[in-house]
């Protein structure tokens, strides 16, 4: 199924939508065939998907930041283990400023460990940022001579 679907990925765009009688009045009119459509969110996140490919050999930029929270279920060695849908060897990107493992299953994004993580590198984020720009002080008086708004 993988590979027939990145086959058809791989040919220009073509309508997978068809009209009968040329009516948009009625809902039975408009038919899609989900088989002609090369994409969706099983499709996206198979390995052979040429997108997929792509950004896997795109290396990260030196002045981006990067980081990963990868999710791995149990308590077993990391390198072998998934998250119950994603091996961490799919997941893992060398080069990232840093990698946290949460002990989840793939949905982890609730996770309070997670969370925190994710604050942590907002809050890194936001602190380089400020040693760049004035953070916390008002804006500067624009050329039109109207004032931004300040929200505390």
């Amino acid at each position: 199924m993988t590979a027939r679907s990145s086959r058809r990925s791989l040919r220009p765009a073509s309508p997978s939508i068809s009209w009968s009688s040329g009516s948009a009045r009625n809902v039975g009119d408009f038919k899609v065939n989900p088989r002609n459509l090369g994409s969706g969110s099983v499709f996206g996140m198979t390995p052979n998907n040429p997108v997929i490919q792509t950004m896997a050999a795109t290396p990260i930029a030196p002045s981006v930041h990067a980081h990963s929270i990868i999710a791995v279920a149990g308590n077993g060695p990391v390198e072998g283990s998934n998250d119950g849908v994603v091996e961490y060897s799919s997941s893992h990107l060398d080069g990232v400023d840093s990698e946290y493992i949460v002990r989840s299953t793939h949905s982890t994004q609730s996770n309070p460990y997670t969370i925190e993580e994710v604050r942590r590198i907002l809050l890194a984020h936001a602190a380089d940022a400020c040693t760049r720009i004035d953070c916390g002080k008002p804006p500067p008086p624009s050329a039109t001579g109207m004032q931004a708004m300040v929200l505390r």
